[in-house]
């Protein structure tokens, strides 16, 4: 049985692949983050309205260049933090 074509590559090659994806994927997560912060507020302030868009989903959409699947999964997002946030003031 031969070993697969990957032990050919040097390991110092393929650690620092891995590394750069995982900073980078943090670096995603914490823009995210502060996305989905930003949102909430334009959303709890409707601030959308204003430049003609009718839901924080079309502001997604047209605005911010999102997909219809991204937008719809960040507005799922921010409408979930806003949720959470609504509880722990009651």
């Amino acid at each position: 049985m031969s070993r697969h074509r990957l032990y050919n590559f040097h390991p110092q090659e393929i650690r620092n692949s891995l590394n750069a994806a995982k900073e980078l994927s943090e670096k995603i997560h914490a823009l995210e983050s502060e996305l989905v912060d930003l949102l909430s507020k334009i959303d709890e302030h409707r601030y959308y309205v204003r430049y003609g868009y009718n839901s924080l989903r079309g502001f997604c959409n047209f605005g911010l260049n999102f997909t219809k699947t991204q937008s719809q999964r960040i507005v799922t997002l921010t409408r979930r933090t806003q949720t959470t946030s609504n509880l722990e003031h009651s």
